[in-house]
């Protein structure tokens, strides 16, 4: 249900913004 979905969507958002984020640091430092 909705108490299920919503967090784990929020999960997600977060992981890929943690990584975009890890990413886009690397990435920085690496040029």
């Amino acid at each position: 249900g909705p108490g299920v979905a919503v967090p784990e969507r929020f999960f997600l958002a977060s992981l890929l913004e943690e990584a975009g984020f890890l990413f886009s640091r690397y990435r920085r430092t690496d040029s």
